[in-house]
């Protein structure tokens, strides 16, 4: 990863990228003008800033002023959170602001600080590594002007803050004007020396130095067990200076990716030719990199896509299953649009977020929602998800896509409040078009079957035919019919729980007609003794000597229980005959 990752970046100015997107953190930023009456100009920034000349001026020199970690503070203490003379990053907690009530200790505690902070930059460490970039001393008087200032004028600066009236742990940046090169430049001396790991495990090779990489590597004294301890050498590789300060570019340019929205985004895709001027947005062919966000970026995971996600793609949801008020059929060019239609119907929104989830991480069992089951579900297969959807790898999806469908759709059922099924049905008809666009066995002939069960159960029950079944699935589509008629005749409104789950927890054919008896016997009352229709249909299962396990023909009674149901069909014809 890191290799390819360099070969791209180093065709750039890396520094520049970053510089040009980067956004400034949310604050109150104010700028000194030693060099004009001491004029301070203020700028609270939030996600709404509008961008103008003072914002872009914030942006360039809190971009050099940041620490690349907290455990990499100039301020012993931590308490100031900037890394050069040019500025003072605090939190307003710590700051002896007008009205608090611990004023004075405040103002005892923030003088030592500014003496300490600047303290650092008066006594410097002679590193060995800044000889390699001959940069300039610092300028000791230009340290010393600023710390005096800030000590002769925080009264007035403080007043200042006080008139924003900030919320508790809201960041104040101060700023003296000075040109953005020497911001840069400072930048420099203070990243040099600590942009490696750590320096112990640098090494000298032609007076160029080596270190461990501080990105995506973590090795300290706390974690002795990362070292290779049984080899030659204790780290897994090192890098050049020139390249780990391109690495610390390309992770600060992940972390401050952002799409159209300007939302933060944690998936890339960078063409070998990526120009930097396109958006990392759109799914293409070349580096797929997924990066975790917090204290540092992590990247989690680094593909190289052979082809493009979209290309040649084309799905088309069916209808199979005949329901009201859905359309024949939905015609699908984008593998993130249905990637939507699969985490809603499937997994009730809880797939996309659990994709790279660590176990703590992963949904939480809510009734109705999320169940044990769905979680082991969401485990199991989003892996061949993520490969289907983000990196245009159909195999892995191919393979299990059979099996994992007709348990996730079952899955929907036991979630289902009585009989609300729109969801479960949604992820049938789902399923079935997955297996139709993988061509899998069951699929193409799916909808002929459907209709030819459905016109069969017709002609038995108007008389054209003999009312039998002559086939397992034949038996089981009806048994389904009959199952879900009988459970809709259920007075209740106490439906909490799914009326179908002890349906699914049947082992044999003729278990589940035992269970339809039982169902038959306990809601039969609501049906009316002249129902001819649901008379021919009870014998015609109840008559059927079946010898199969439900479970082999599972999709067959599922498709049963939620089609448009041809007793309910029935009635409505017979009332529209009435009229």
């Amino acid at each position: 990863m890191i290799p390819e990752l360099l070969h791209l970046f180093k065709q750039h100015n890396s520094t520049q990228l970053v510089a040009d997107i980067y956004k400034p953190g949310p604050g109150l930023y104010l700028q000194i003008h030693l060099e004009q009456g001491d004029q301070i100009n203020t700028l609270f920034i939030d996600k709404d800033t509008t961008k103008g000349d003072l914002y872009h001026w914030f942006a360039q020199a809190e971009y050099s002023s940041k620490l690349l970690t907290m455990n990499k503070a100039q301020d012993p203490k931590k308490k100031i959170h900037s890394n050069n003379y040019l500025s003072i990053f605090a939190k307003n907690d710590i700051l002896p602001l007008p009205g608090k009530p611990d004023y004075d200790q405040l103002k005892v505690n923030w003088i030592e600080s500014i003496k300490r902070f600047f303290q650092v930059f008066l006594n410097p460490k002679k590193e060995s590594i800044l000889k390699t970039y001959q940069l300039p001393p610092i300028d000791e008087d230009q340290v010393l002007k600023n710390q005096q200032y800030l000590l002769d004028h925080w009264d007035q600066i403080e007043k200042l803050i006080a008139e924003y009236n900030l919320p508790q742990n809201t960041y104040v940046k101060i700023f003296f004007v000075a040109p953005l090169e020497v911001y840069y430049q400072e930048y420099q001396r203070y990243v040099l020396p600590k942009i490696f790991n750590k320096n112990d495990y640098n090494i000298q090779m032609n007076e160029e130095i080596f270190g461990l990489s501080n990105y995506n590597m973590g090795l300290n004294t706390k974690k002795p067990y990362l070292e290779s301890l049984t080899t030659a050498f204790r780290v897994p590789f090192r890098t050049s200076l020139d390249d780990a300060l391109v690495l610390k570019d390309i992770f600060e340019w992940l972390s401050n990716q952002r799409n159209e929205e300007d939302k933060n985004i944690n998936t890339v895709y960078l063409p070998l030719n990526f120009q930097f001027q396109t958006s990392t947005n759109q799914l293409d062919k070349g580096m797929y990199i997924y990066f975790q966000r917090g204290k540092e970026t992590i990247v989690k995971d680094f593909e190289f896509l052979s082809s493009k996600p979209q290309e040649n793609f084309e799905f088309e949801i069916y209808n199979y299953l005949n329901l009201k008020d859905e359309q024949d059929f939905t015609f699908i060019d984008n593998r993130l649009v249905l990637e939507k239609e699969i985490n809603q119907y499937w997994y009730n929104k809880q797939l996309i977020g659990s994709y790279y989830a660590e176990n703590k991480e992963l949904p939480k069992i809510k009734l109705g929602v999320v169940s044990k089951n769905l979680i082991n579900l969401i485990i199991i297969s989003r892996d061949a998800m993520l490969s289907f959807f983000r990196k245009g790898n159909e195999e892995p999806l191919k393979n299990i896509i059979q099996k994992i469908g007709l348990e996730l759709i079952q899955e929907q059922i036991r979630l289902t409040s009585g009989l609300y099924l729109w969801k479960a049905q949604k992820a049938y008809n789902l399923w079935l078009s997955f297996l139709s666009y993988y061509k899998k066995e069951g699929s193409g002939v799916m909808a002929d079957k459907l209709q030819q069960l459905v016109q069969g159960l017709e002609n038995k029950i108007d008389g054209i035919d003999m009312p039998y079944c002559e086939c397992e699935e034949e038996f089981y589509f009806l048994a389904g019919q009959l199952t879900y008629y009988l459970l809709s005749q259920s007075v209740s409104h106490r439906k909490s729980h799914s009326l179908l789950e002890p349906f699914l927890r049947v082992k044999k054919g003729s278990m589940l007609k035992e269970k339809i008896i039982q169902v038959y016997e306990t809601y039969g009352h609501a049906i009316h003794f002249n129902n001819k229709a649901f008379k021919r249909l009870l014998s015609m299962v109840m008559g059927y000597d079946v010898k199969s396990n439900l479970n082999a023909y599972i999709d067959i009674f599922l498709a049963g229980v939620m089609c448009d149901n041809i007793l309910y069909r029935k009635k409505e014809q017979e009332e529209e005959k009435k009229q």
